[in-house]
């Protein structure tokens, strides 16, 4: 793909692909479910500052306790800030692994109940990977 980097982002439409992820939990059985914490951790920055995922929403069951870092639209990109893109580039070559990544954290505490969800929204920040020549890309959320 021939695709080029927008100079100025004006809405989250123009970072990239939106991921939403859900996680379900489920009660099994007749054992009483205890409270439950659930950490949600994504890689948010490189280690060298280029955004990776851009989190722009998230929600969740009544008995979730969500206490998210700077989640949604931390750029405020939404609220109408204009950003500019960087006009760097990695280097060619680049292995892009996470592991030394900036990693956002979304904590929830689970009061017992049949089932649990919380639902997290992202986009990958395409801007990062167009201007940029990975020889190899490992991309987790854990």
């Amino acid at each position: 793909a021939n695709e080029t980097v927008p100079e100025v982002i004006n809405s989250t439409e123009d970072i990239g692909n939106e991921i939403n992820i859900f996680y379900l939990i489920r009660k099994s059985g007749s054992f009483p479910m205890p409270e439950l914490k659930l950490s949600i951790s994504f890689p948010n920055m490189t280690s060298n500052g280029y955004p990776v995922l851009y989190p722009t929403g998230l929600s969740s069951s009544d008995n979730a306790n969500c206490r998210p870092h700077i989640f949604e639209d931390p750029f405020s990109i939404d609220s109408g800030k204009k950003m500019t893109t960087s006009t760097d580039h990695l280097k060619q070559g680049t292995i892009l692994d996470c592991n030394p990544c900036k990693f956002a954290t979304i904590t929830c505490n689970l009061t017992p109940s049949d089932m649990s969800q919380v639902n997290v929204s992202l986009i990958l920040w395409k801007p990062t990977f167009i201007k940029s020549y990975f020889s190899s890309l490992n991309l987790t959320i854990r």
